[in-house]
């Protein structure tokens, strides 16, 4: 309670053993955590670096500000405190000269804070101050006196080596100094130079509300049902969900690292603990079997039996009913299919667990099915069904003998037809020969009778009329 009306606290920060920040959803106030007494913060000057106008608070309001994180820094001799606020840019109060400076975004200055809504701060080995807003990633120029004056950087539908996107909630520096940005669409690597995206393969969440660094070489990113577990080393994705999957988490998504290695959390209205370093990942493979299988819509019944199967050349219209058993995360079960046969690439199913073919050709097919794990790591294949759809009696080697010895035949009788046939022409035509052969001697032979009687005629006659 804050002079006789309920407060809404973000965030309690330590300035010092004694001294803590307690930043709330209007105001900014001092806060003595052992006898809980508060003083709001008054700062004697407020400043508008873009205006170039300072006012003594006493002139003006001064508060109002929705403040959920806080960052401390020293340039110049000056103590300053960066505070994120939801709506009004970032805030910075000077306690050393008592001033509060606001830095708001301005259409018309390109260079300042690309939005008001800011969700972390963040200062990197080398000093350097990244602002993650609604709408971009800022790099503050820092300088003293203090100016609004920001590189940003955005999401480019152009660029792929720009950031994945532009709604930024946490960033953190590894120590090889690659920058990590977490994201409502992936998480980014930034080397200064270009960004290098990393998209959730497990379950397909890519809203990330922040962004925890372990002692194991992970990062763990809260989303919507529980926590993205990203490894540096291999750069891979595993899920760690939330106890009950009623609960959810949301931006922004704040743990609480104790000195003793344990986190906490709250969600449904608890608070959860847990140590990220001994956490054990469920890596078992659920267990595949098929429900059904129905050939032309009829249902084949072999008692889980689906080796070697036979099909006739019409009966290839097939459908594969599948399941798995997982209990834990069956939310997070996916699968992909090879059939052997007809292709060597492996389709996804998501979590569909249907297959359908349609109009299969004759041959002989093998079903390989796969599935992932809590972690989206992808299970051996698992010989799930063989079968064979046979080939028509007009596609079979027999039936091709028999029309090769049909047309052997046909052609032997068509060969010997024609032969017989010009038998018969050759026959016709020696015996027409013959028969001429005969008529000609015939008329030749009277022919020359009738000569030579025509001869002995005329020599008889002469014989008779020696006078003539």
């Amino acid at each position: 309670m804050y002079n006789g009306a309920e407060i809404n606290p973000t965030a309690i920060v330590a300035i010092s053993d004694e001294k803590h920040y307690l930043t709330t959803e209007t105001n900014t106030f001092f806060i003595d955590l052992k006898t809980l007494h508060i003083a709001e913060i008054f700062p004697e000057t407020l400043c508008n670096p873009v205006l170039e106008t300072c006012y003594r608070t006493k002139d003006v309001l001064f508060g109002n500000y929705q403040i959920y994180d806080v960052l401390f820094d020293t340039f110049d001799n000056h103590t300053f405190a960066l505070f994120t606020t939801i709506g009004s840019g970032v805030g910075i109060y000077d306690a050393t000269d008592d001033t509060y400076y606001n830095l708001f975004q301005y259409s018309n200055k390109p260079n300042s804070i690309s939005n008001n809504f800011v969700r972390n701060i963040y200062r990197d080995s080398k000093g350097n101050i990244w602002v993650s807003t609604s709408e971009g990633l800022n790099k503050w120029n820092k300088s003293f006196p203090i100016k609004n004056d920001f590189t940003i950087y955005k999401h480019s539908i152009t660029d792929s080596n720009s950031i994945s996107h532009n709604n930024i909630s946490a960033v953190w520096e590894a120590p090889d100094g690659i920058l990590w940005i977490a994201t409502s669409n992936g998480l980014n690597a930034f080397d200064g130079k270009k960004f290098t995206r990393y998209y959730n393969t497990v379950n397909g969440l890519q809203q990330m509300f922040g962004l925890y660094p372990d002692n194991k070489g992970n990062l763990w990113l809260p989303i919507k049902g529980g926590f993205l577990v990203f490894n540096l080393q291999n750069r891979n994705f595993r899920f760690v969900p939330l106890i009950y999957s009623g609960w959810s988490l949301r931006s922004p998504a704040k743990l609480l690292k104790s000195k003793s290695g344990t986190w906490m959390y709250g969600a449904g209205n608890y608070l959860i603990s847990f140590n990220p370093d001994q956490y054990i990942f469920e890596t078992g493979f659920p267990e595949l079997y098929i429900t059904d299988l129905l050939v032309s819509d009829e249902l084949i019944d072999k008692s889980n039996f689906y080796t070697d199967l036979v099909f006739k050349h019409d009966e290839n219209f097939v459908t594969i009913n599948f399941s798995s058993l997982q209990l834990s995360q069956p939310n997070t079960v996916k699968y992909r299919y090879q059939l052997s046969g007809l292709t060597e690439n492996w389709t996804d199913l998501g979590k569909n667990n249907v297959i359908r073919f349609t109009s299969l050709p004759p041959g002989k097919y093998t079903l390989y099915i796969q599935v992932t794990n809590p972690q989206g790591d992808w299970s051996s294949s698992s010989n799930m069904l063989s079968f064979e759809i046979l080939k028509p009696y007009w596609q079979t080697w027999w039936f091709y003998l028999l029309c090769i010895l049909s047309l052997i035949g046909i052609t032997f009788l068509i060969i010997r037809y024609r032969e017989q046939q010009l038998k018969n022409v050759l026959s016709m035509r020696n015996k027409i020969a013959n028969d001429l052969h005969d008529d000609v001697g015939s008329a030749l032979s009277t022919i020359n009778l009738y000569s030579e009687v025509a001869k002995i005629s005329q020599e008889l006659i002469k014989t008779l009329n020696p006078f003539g």
